[in-house]
């Protein structure tokens, strides 16, 4: 019979084996096995756990114990927990286990010094992270320590704290066995903790490093406050860095010679950082190498520095943070700006609903050409070199900085159209700068030279080309698509994303002639005419002639009203909600009739009727009860609000409003010439409007047969086992798709972005969330005019876990001083370890004094999904009981009621 595997190596096989060697134990193996400085050190298998419990009896004691376990009771479990520990600790390790242990710990040196750490089955794992529940023992020496460690370690499995976090994610005691960790220790000048995405944004495109002096616990522990640095994952570029107080180290024991003790930090330590940008560089280039090595998922990292020397101590995935890596969405995007701006006011005027990746990725690239390829046709330098789209959770952003820089080349008194994604204080300065009018006449040089350009001509030239042959637009059948290869698939989805970047391109006069002809035409209302908003309002309402949309709602209204018409077809139609009236009308004496004219209206109007124009809505063709709320609509109304009246009374008062304003005009100075000027400007906007709706129509086309193209895709992903379901391609790019479709499958990482970009766009389709109107580094930016200092009752403090929340502040100094916190109360301490891990479970937030990114508090607090802020001598600054406010995004401690308030009991 062989010998049990109780130890096994980091560089073994079997040390990738999780049931065997746990999470901690696990990717130790594999980093070892993958040529990463590791430090030396072997695993104490679960094997070995299991049969102690059975050699010494122990496992019929473990199973009594978990049979008395009463899990509202938190001080009967914690005596009956300490009980069961106590038994683990005072058994002897049998000699066969404790033979094998002091064979491997010889294998590392003569009495090394070691970290001995548990590794648990379900440790680790991105979906249960145990934040630090089981024990861990530093700089150990000697055979009987490192024994006496590992049983300690086994005894861990059984705090209180660890077996009611097992209860609470329902996983199971008796199928949970431990491994240990035993590692040779390293005696680091620097260490500290490497996040390869950033935990506070979620952001996959910047890394997040907290250092500090001595041993690495001092930063894991949470027990001082490191020094931070964000650095750009592409670039390696240092983007912000925080000096930290550094005010302790955790250092060997120089009294004993054998583990640690906290040590203060000398004056001249704490003032500077601990890392050099080259030595940040370093570690940012580690992290990138790690994280590709496990399929790009962000890790949070454990590392060491020792005389110039970078060791890796641990790798696990970063949990409770919802990563969906938009950068993947752009790779178009040429070129990067840390310091931009983005605002959401672009996305609110022109793209309006929740945005899905998939439209997102090439939508946006149309974009992005149309944009580079006007400033540098209009000869704008500053803008040429800069990036121009982002996507954020669900919705698109786009560059702030450019249109102040673009309004500034207008009179003063046409700029506020052009002026709607500008932050607050652009466009205070915008509004009162001189104009450039040097660049005015080049920029409207250049555009008259070009007739899709040029604000005469433009609009005539579109119109010709949406009137002439539409096969391009049109697409080809499904029963087509699905004869054509996989390159030829993409090469039918890609022709039609370089026609919408073409057309994109044709149109870049639109970006700028309709805000500055509208705000010409309102200046001449005002100042020339001397006239209100109303009369302007008048004069821009309306088509001067019927669009292909508004054909389209006319002829729906018509079968509203037959419907109307009919009471047994509107009592059809009343007892079949949605689909289920199209389905029953095709038997019904009148129905069918009906029926038949709405699939001839439908099959003229088929790529549209979805409510936003995202390429994931299905359109009439694909599902008819899109129509039928609108259909139910407008059974509600009477014929007053026939669309032929109303456009007949829009036209009637277009009319009169201009013939009003034409007179006021004629009696001015320089009247004839100011008329004129304003006939001009509105047969342009009224030229503009049609346009427009014909322009949506027909590209609403082109996206529909794109739409049937990433269908054809989505089908074969899914019969290869690519995409769990059809609908999961549009929460991913282009590339994205063309990367399974291609055999470069990496099936973590697609299913970790199509989970929480799902999650994304639900809550803003659901409008259960609102984004930010401004972003700066992946966080809001705000622009508040008021400047507070703690006076005024607010404290200024660094966001470790984004979110707001009002409550009570609770001061507690101790562990012991637990039982004054109630549900809803805001936890204000020192820093937690994982003994306070039940408050957790019922405080709405949390400020600590000390800790980083990293603190225990912060962890928990984004796990739980509240609101975290570390802020020095908080317990001093925040009255207990006060009634207060916490911003995790800014940092900021609102002080909204000072007062001592009773705690309950």
């Amino acid at each position: 019979m062989s010998q049990p595997n109780y130890t096994i190596d980091f560089r073994a096989i079997e040390s990738a084996e999780q049931d065997l060697v746990g999470g901690k134990g696990a990717n130790l193996g594999r980093l070892t096995s993958a040529g990463f400085e590791v430090p030396p050190g072997f695993t104490v298998s679960t094997t070995a756990y299991r049969d102690f419990l059975r050699l010494t009896g122990l496992d019929a004691v473990v199973e009594q114990y978990c049979q008395e376990f009463d899990y509202d009771d938190p001080s009967g479990l914690d005596d009956l927990t300490t009980k069961l520990r106590s038994e683990l600790t005072s058994a002897s390790v049998p000699p066969e286990i404790a033979g094998a242990i002091a064979a491997a710990y010889g294998g590392l040196g003569v009495d090394a010094f070691v970290a001995v750490r548990s590794s648990g089955t379900a440790e680790d794992l991105a979906e249960a992270s145990f934040a630090g529940q089981h024990d861990t023992y530093l700089d150990i020496s000697g055979e009987d320590a490192v024994i006496s460690a590992v049983k300690r370690c086994w005894a861990s499995l059984w705090t209180a704290r660890a077996t009611a976090y097992r209860a609470r994610n329902g996983i199971d005691h008796g199928g949970v066995a431990i491994a240990i960790v035993v590692q040779t220790m390293v005696p680091s000048q620097v260490a500290g903790v490497l996040f390869t995405g950033n935990p506070m944004t979620a952001a996959t495109d910047e890394m997040v490093i907290n250092a500090s002096w001595g041993l690495g616990e001092g930063v894991v522990s949470g027990i001082t406050q490191p020094d931070e640095f964000v650095v750009a994952a592409d670039t390696l570029q240092i983007l912000t860095k925080r000096l930290g107080e550094k005010a302790v180290m955790v250092v060997r024991d120089p009294a004993a010679g054998v583990g640690t003790v906290e040590a203060d930090v000398p004056g001249v330590d704490r003032s500077r950082f601990c890392l050099t940008d080259a030595e940040v560089a370093r570690l940012a280039q580690l992290g990138r190498r790690v994280t590709e090595y496990y399929d790009r998922i962000p890790q949070d990292i454990e590392w060491a520095l020792v005389d110039g020397r970078l060791f890796l101590l641990q790798s696990r995935p970063i949990t409770g943070v919802p990563f969906a890596w938009p950068e993947d969405l752009e790779p178009w995007q040429k070129y990067s700006d840390p310091d931009a701006v983005w605002s959401r006011a672009w996305s609110d005027a022109f793209w309006t609903g929740a945005i899905t990746p998939m439209m997102y990725s090439y939508r946006a690239k149309c974009f992005n050409e149309m944009y580079s390829f006007a400033m540098k046709t209009y000869g704008v330098t500053e803008l040429v070199k800069i990036p121009w789209m982002k996507y954020y959770k669900g919705e698109a952003y786009y560059n702030a900085a450019a249109e102040p820089i673009i309004a500034r080349t207008f009179p003063r008194a046409l700029r506020n159209g052009l002026l709607e994604t500008a932050t607050p204080p652009e466009k205070e300065r915008a509004a009162t700068e001189p104009m450039n009018v040097r660049g005015f006449l080049k920029w409207h040089a250049r555009s008259l030279l070009d007739p899709t350009m040029n604000p005469i001509q433009y609009v005539n030239v579109m119109m010709e080309k949406i009137s002439g042959d539409t096969s391009r637009v049109d697409g080809l059948t499904a029963d087509q698509l699905s004869a054509l290869s996989d390159r030829a698939l993409r090469r039918y989805c890609d022709d039609l994303v370089d026609f919408e970047i073409e057309f994109c391109l044709q149109n870049v006069s639109m970006m700028w002639i309709a805000p500055y002809l509208m705000n010409s035409l309102a200046h001449m209302v005002e100042k020339w005419a001397g006239m209100g908003p109303e009369t302007f309002g008048a004069l821009v309402t309306g088509n001067p002639e019927r669009s292909a949309t508004s054909d389209e709602n006319l002829w729906l209204w018509r079968l509203a009203r037959k419907l109307h018409a009919d009471p047994e077809l509107r009592a059809l139609f009343a007892d079949n909600p949605d689909g289920a009236f199209f389905a029953a009308a095709q038997t019904h004496p009148t129905g069918a009739t009906w029926l038949a004219e709405y699939r001839e209206f439908a099959a003229v109007h088929h790529h549209r009727g979805h409510a936003d124009r995202d390429i994931c809505l299905p359109r009439r063709c694909e599902d008819p009860s899109i129509d039928y709320n609108s259909l139910k609509a407008f059974l509600t109304a009477d014929d007053t609000h026939d669309p032929e009246s109303t456009e007949q009374e829009n036209t009637r008062r277009r009319e009169a409003a201009y013939a009003q304003v034409l007179s006021k005009l004629r009696g001015n100075f320089l009247g004839a010439v100011k008329a004129e000027a304003f006939k001009g400007v509105h047969a342009e906007i009224m030229r503009v409007y049609v346009y427009r709706d014909h322009m949506r129509y027909y590209i609403d086309r082109s996206t529909y047969s794109l739409r049937r193209g990433i269908l054809e895709l989505a089908d074969r992903l899914v019969q290869r086992g690519l995409l769990n379901s059809v609908d999961q391609i549009w929460f991913l790019g282009f590339d994205e798709v063309y990367d399974l479709l291609e055999g470069r499958v990496n099936l973590a990482l697609t299913q970790a972005k199509i989970a929480t970009r799902k999650a994304d766009f639900d809550a803003i389709d659901s409008q259960d969330v609102v984004r930010p109107a401004f972003l700066q580094q992946n966080r809001e930016l705000t622009f508040a005019q008021e400047s507070r200092d703690d006076s005024t009752g607010v404290l200024h403090g660094y966001g470790t876990s984004p979110g707001t929340v009002i409550g009570t502040a609770r001061v507690v100094k101790s562990l012991k001083e637990i039982g004054k916190l109630s549900q809803g109360d805001i936890l204000v301490c020192h820093a937690t370890d994982p003994g306070w891990t039940p408050v957790f479970l019922v405080i709405a937030g949390a400020v600590i004094e000390t800790g980083g990114m990293l603190a225990h508090a912060s962890c928990l607090a984004r796990e739980y999904g509240f609101p975290a802020i570390q802020l020095e001598s908080a317990m001093q600054r925040i009255p207990d009981g006060a009634t207060i406010q916490l911003d995790g995004n800014t940092g900021q401690v609102t002080i909204l009621e000072e007062r001592s308030a009773t705690p309950a009991a």
